[in-house]
């Protein structure tokens, strides 16, 4: 693979809207909280488009986002960071999805409703697209939790291509179906509640060690090259069947401010670093350092200064 076409990702996923409470004082999760409700433009695939793209990816971004006033903001803020934004159809309805989310005084999400997108809708224009997607391509970055036939298709492009495929998760709903399909597909990014609903274990609490082996012997049992779980304040496990490694990487201390986004950035930092060649403890470690400068603002992703 030339360093051209290693430095072209392809990302096929969502965009949402993201509606989030902040309380003034300690949040009460039974009474009336005063605070601050803003918007932001958010949503997995979104917001690893901006990341991988201010990292200095050339980001080939194939979604939904509604016509309109918020729809425009949106692409405006992926312009502005650098996405290449011509896989981007602007229906009238149903492109974006909402978050409604609570933040308790830490940072930390106290409770979120989701509003899905019509995924039957990028369904049929990811199919309409085509093999093309790929062309000039190192890397296809997949939401897998689209749908199945979204995601079945994906990876299938992306073999005929030759080309890996990273895999972030959404809410589960298609890969507890589909894990099959991680064993055609690079490396599977997700945290510790993710892991522990896909592996069958309640990893709270347990040390990163114990983790680690579990998610190793997870990851050869369903054929998956590469695994990372993330565990917040403690870091990140992973798994490199390749190598036959694992490893343990620390959190980057920071000050909290909103935890939105971290596994966002955390994916987009070392996906982008693997497909520079780095090894997958040395990618963990520049995934940590992009979660935290999400979490010390409110913002979802990374921005360009």
């Amino acid at each position: 693979m030339d360093n051209g076409t290693a430095n072209r990702l392809a990302l096929i996923g969502t965009c949402f809207t993201d509606i989030k409470g902040y309380p003034d004082g300690i949040y009460d999760p039974v009474g009336r909280n005063v605070g601050m409700i803003e918007y932001f433009c958010g949503g997995v695939a979104r917001n690893v488009a901006q990341n991988c793209s201010v990292i200095g990816k050339v980001v080939r971004f194939v979604s939904m986002c509604d016509a309109g006033a918020a729809g425009d903001a949106m692409l405006e803020e992926l312009s502005k960071n650098g996405v290449d934004l011509s896989g981007v159809i602007r229906p009238e309805k149903g492109g974006c999805g909402v978050w409604l989310a609570v933040m308790d005084e830490r940072g930390q999400v106290a409770g979120s409703i989701s509003q899905q997108p019509d995924v039957d809708m990028l369904e049929r224009h990811v199919r309409s697209l085509g093999d093309g997607i790929l062309d000039a391509c190192g890397a296809l970055l997949l939401e897998i939790d689209l749908s199945p036939a979204i995601a079945e298709y994906c990876v299938g492009m992306a073999e005929r291509r030759g080309v890996p495929v990273y895999v972030i998760v959404g809410n589960l709903s298609v890969l507890r179906q589909k894990t099959e399909l991680l064993s055609r597909c690079r490396c599977l990014i997700c945290n510790e509640a993710e892991a522990g609903a896909l592996i069958g274990n309640d990893f709270a609490g347990l040390d990163e060690n114990v983790i680690a082996a579990d998610a190793a012997r997870w990851a050869d049992s369903v054929g998956l090259p590469q695994f990372v779980v993330t565990l917040g304040s403690r870091g990140a496990v992973c798994c490199d069947r390749m190598s036959k490694s694992t490893g343990c990487v620390p959190a980057v201390e920071t000050t909290v401010v909103d935890t939105t986004g971290a596994g966002d950035a955390f994916f987009s930092a070392c996906v982008c670093a693997l497909t520079d060649g780095l090894t997958l403890v040395d990618a963990c470690r520049r995934g940590a350092s992009a979660a935290a400068c999400v979490i010390s603002s409110k913002e979802n992703a990374l921005k360009r200064e």
